[in-house]
């Protein structure tokens, strides 16, 4: 117990907040394009190749960029990449030490031109409609966001076996609490660039795409989402998301450390600690906490458990939830009864955001 709280202890204290890594480096580019794909790269291989030659097959009359920045790999990614900027002009190559997939976004929202950014994982693919559909939308009706369903593509297989498409969230203009309906990862969709004026993602953790929910579509002040599956999420053991799944690591305890580094961006842009901030953050300390933890020891877990009741408690002890299972979870927090969180948790987790 000593040596588990020891080591949660400096996770949660020496490197909880990290804040110099959230230090926002300003654009190095004017505007001039419509549209800056970024592609984090890390060793890959054959699918690297998919990614890429769905990016550069689209049918378009929107000008775009695609910026792929080479995160350290130690395969023939790199070789890969100056193949296609051959042919491609609008490929731009950034290289960088190994740093992780958020220095890797980070540094290409940087270099990017264009009115809007889309993100895209190197083993993912796109539709060749892609970049116009979601550009003719987010032009046309001066949005900040625009999302889109997504398909679950099997590489081995090669085969298509399911969409996920959030059909209660086609709503447009201004989310507010709506905003809990909505995924969390910032992949399949596209926001405009003002939006990353003052936000980066932070460095050093897992579970980054969090700011996705909390921030990014909480700043925006039009969204709209299209049920048409245009991206497609490959499936595999080495994708990052089956990875941090499968982990028994103490790594799940940047849940927490996350939810407090989202306060201090939501603070730092003048965001109100609002329902719609309660909801994203009891999303993450009850159910996506207990899945995450799963594999973890119960003294851990009870120790990570007790530091998100003490935040959580503070941060929202004059908000009402708007729910039973809000009220439930929240009363846990308040309590600092770990049996009932799990049970929250649970609760919370089977009957959905």
């Amino acid at each position: 117990m000593n040596m588990d709280f020891e080591k949660i202890n400096y996770l949660l204290n020496e490197n909880i907040f990290g804040l110099s890594k959230l230090e926002v480096e300003p654009f190095i580019n004017e505007v001039s394009l419509d549209l800056s794909l970024i592609i984090p790269v890390y060793n890959g291989g054959e699918m690297l190749i998919s990614c890429l030659n769905s990016v550069f097959s689209q049918k378009t009359s929107f000008s775009y960029e695609v910026i792929a920045v080479n995160d350290g790999s130690i395969d023939d990614s790199l070789d890969v990449l100056k193949k296609f900027q051959v042919k491609y002009g609008n490929l731009i190559i950034v290289n960088q030490e190994n740093g992780g997939i958020s220095k890797a976004r980070n540094k290409g929202i940087v270099c990017a031109r264009g009115k809007y950014i889309g993100l895209v994982d190197n083993d993912d693919t796109i539709n060749e409609n892609y970049v116009e559909k979601l550009l003719n939308k987010a032009i046309k009706e001066e949005l900040d966001v625009v999302k889109c369903a997504y398909q679950k593509f099997n590489p081995i297989s090669k085969t298509f076996y399911e969409t996920v498409s959030e059909q209660t969230c086609t709503k447009i203009g201004y989310l507010g609490e709506y905003v809990i309906k909505l995924p969390g990862y910032v992949w399949s969709g596209i926001y405009k660039r003002d939006l990353f004026n003052k936000v980066r993602f932070p460095q050093g953790f897992w579970f980054e795409d969090i700011i996705g929910r909390s921030i990014l579509l909480r700043e925006a002040q039009s969204f709209s989402y299209m049920e048409e599956a245009l991206y497609y999420y490959s499936t595999h053991d080495n994708n990052a998301s089956k990875t941090v799944w499968k982990s028994s690591d103490v790594k799940f305890i940047d849940q927490v450390v996350l939810s407090k580094v989202i306060l201090d961006i939501n603070d730092k842009l003048g965001l109100p600690r609002d329902n719609a901030l309660f909801r994203c953050l009891a999303w993450e300390l009850g159910p996506m906490l207990l899945t995450r933890g799963n594999k973890s020891t119960n003294n851990i877990r009870k120790i990570v458990f007790i530091e998100a009741a003490n935040f959580f408690s503070d941060v929202f002890y004059n908000l009402k939830p708007r729910n039973l299972k809000e009220l439930f979870l929240k009363f846990s927090f308040k309590r600092k009864n770990y049996m009932m969180w799990k049970l929250s948790s649970a609760i919370y987790y089977k009957l959905g955001k």
